[in-house]
């Protein structure tokens, strides 16, 4: 992985991400850079070697997953179909170093945010992040927005839904 950079894939330095990433990957020193990288802007890693571990992990604070396609157990497709259908919206972004038509037109049709092909640049991991936390946040803040507009739901302070709208951006 190298330097970890601050730089998005346009030249600009990236911003402090923050958030809490779920990394699941069974190369440990491979997971331990790309946990480094995330790191150095802020970002929470949860670090597993597989779907057992990252299973007690994985909570309603978690604002995206990546995860290896290759993994002992349940494969990184197994994992996108539980997270999914266990966390609805949230990203999830699959890893692989061996990248195949079959595998990357499987994780779109279950959802996957990205495909992401090692080896692959920091900057890539921190803005294919980015993203991820970003679409998240504001998924968030739509679903507060609509409990915040509707009558059954009751009234929600302006101050909560301006905090869900702040970290949104």
């Amino acid at each position: 992985m190298g330097d970890p950079g601050r730089r998005n894939q346009e030249g600009q330095p990236h911003a402090g991400l923050g958030g809490l990433v779920l990394l699941i990957d069974d190369d440990g020193p491979f997971r331990q850079s790309c946990a480094r990288t995330l790191t150095t802007t802020g970002c929470e890693v949860r670090q597993a070697g597989s779907w057992r571990e990252a299973e007690a992990l994985l909570d309603d604070e978690v604002e995206a997953v990546l995860c290896d396609l290759m993994l002992p157990g349940t494969d990184g497709l197994g994992v996108l179909e539980k997270v999914s259908a266990g966390h609805p919206g949230l990203p999830i972004v699959l890893i692989t170093g061996h990248p195949g038509l079959d595998s990357a037109i499987r994780a779109i049709e279950l959802g996957a945010f990205r495909y992401l092909v090692k080896p692959f640049e920091p900057a890539e991991l921190l803005d294919v992040t980015s993203r991820s936390i970003g679409l998240r946040r504001m998924a968030l803040a739509q679903r507060a927005f609509v409990a915040a507009s509707s009558p059954a739901a009751g009234f929600m302070q302006h101050s909560q839904l301006d905090e869900h709208f702040g970290r949104a951006i």
